[in-house]
């Protein structure tokens, strides 16, 4: 069964944005202050949020029934979306009404050829002095230890890897090499930041960076575009392997984890997980590994975040997932109690039915 995987406003806000930054433009990689989706940049208009999208808040409410009404006056708290406060630590903002774009965010639509594509010879040339991370990781490691130094920046090596420990992601460990704490003209192309991403992945392999995570994230949805359902549970295992120890004992649910860690990248990760679950049910069907891969995680994702318990699509696909194993008992002893403490609730009733109609328990769906 084919289902549909829900969009970010922040990245579909991030492509309103490449499209009308200038080249000059600081804030072309810059997420100091929220991004507002209906402000003018550049003279022009970037995409409206209509009144029945997702609120780019990231509340999970409709944007009618959250943030609309609410002026943009600049008064809101215009720090970044997280900012890591020490090693394998990340504070949580305040909430704003703008979205919120990562400077990595920004960058990797410039290794999107089908958005690239689709700008305009001017604003094609605009953003042809940028870096990418493609291009980024064709470099040596000593080209672009080279480059940093180029441009004035106090590098070196053993000092960069001890940094890396406070933060958690790439692009704000960099901040440790930005002395005036004005990011000049030498962070202007993206370069600086970049560097850092990409120096990190070939340093810290073993400590993965949001950046890196985010990037697993992406993969695995390439590798379902065609059709790889293994291939990409296996991305997306790594991805919350490297995620998981990041995530501090106070966030409880998908939804805070979302604001402090998630806000402006590419990936949501309360739709991801959602995501994740799916394609593991799914996928099992034609590969059958998907299934220990989905109950690995759906228990460890249930471990981290314990406030996701009382959702039933979770225990709904994790029961599923026994079955796909063949752990009949176990299968049936989780949709039980799915019908047991939700009996007013069709989930458990309609798994168990299908679960035993296809074949993957003893008996058929009769025997309800």
């Amino acid at each position: 069964m084919k289902h549909a995987r829900a969009s970010n406003p922040a990245l579909h806000s991030a492509t309103a944005a490449a499209q009308v930054l200038p080249s000059s433009s600081s804030r072309g990689l810059d997420d100091s202050k929220p991004f507002d989706p209906n402000e003018e940049v550049g003279g022009k208009a970037a995409a409206k949020i209509g009144r029945n999208d997702p609120c780019p808040c990231g509340s999970g409410k409709k944007y009618k029934k959250c943030c609309l009404g609410k002026a943009f006056d600049g008064n809101q708290d215009p720090s970044p979306p997280f900012e890591s406060v020490g090693p394998g630590t990340v504070s949580s903002p305040a909430r704003t009404t703008g979205v919120h774009v990562a400077p990595y965010t920004l960058a990797k639509l410039l290794d999107d050829e089908d958005r690239v594509v689709r700008l305009t010879g001017r604003e094609r040339a605009s953003f042809a002095n940028r870096w990418s991370p493609r291009k980024m990781a064709a470099l040596s490691t000593e080209s672009i230890e080279e480059g940093l130094l180029s441009r004035g920046i106090e590098y070196s090596r053993p000092a960069f890897v001890g940094a890396a420990h406070g933060y958690v992601s790439a692009w704000d460990a960099a901040h440790c090499w930005d002395k005036g704490g004005s990011e000049g003209a030498a962070w202007s192309d993206g370069f600086v930041g970049l560097a850092a991403c990409e120096l990190w992945r070939r340093f810290c392999p073993s400590r993965p960076s949001l950046e890196m995570i985010d990037d697993w994230m992406s993969d695995g949805y390439q590798q379902l575009e065609g059709r790889r359902s293994l291939a990409a549970l296996e991305l997306w295992m790594q991805a919350w392997t490297g995620l998981r120890p990041l995530v501090q004992p106070q966030t409880r649910n998908l939804m805070d984890a979302d604001r402090s860690m998630f806000q402006g990248r590419t990936q949501m990760l309360s739709n991801w997980v959602r995501d994740f679950c799916l394609e593991a049910v799914n996928g099992a069907l034609q590969e059958p590994l998907c299934a220990p891969l989905g109950i690995r995680f759906i228990e460890e994702m249930l471990a981290t975040f314990p406030e996701e318990s009382s959702d039933l699509h979770f225990l709904h696909d994790l029961a599923t997932l026994h079955f796909r194993c063949g752990q009949i008992d176990r299968g049936r002893g989780l949709f039980d109690r799915l019908i047991a403490d939700h009996a007013d609730r069709a989930s458990g009733y309609v798994g168990l039915s299908d679960a035993l109609a296809y074949g993957q328990g003893q008996g058929t769906a009769r025997d309800l």
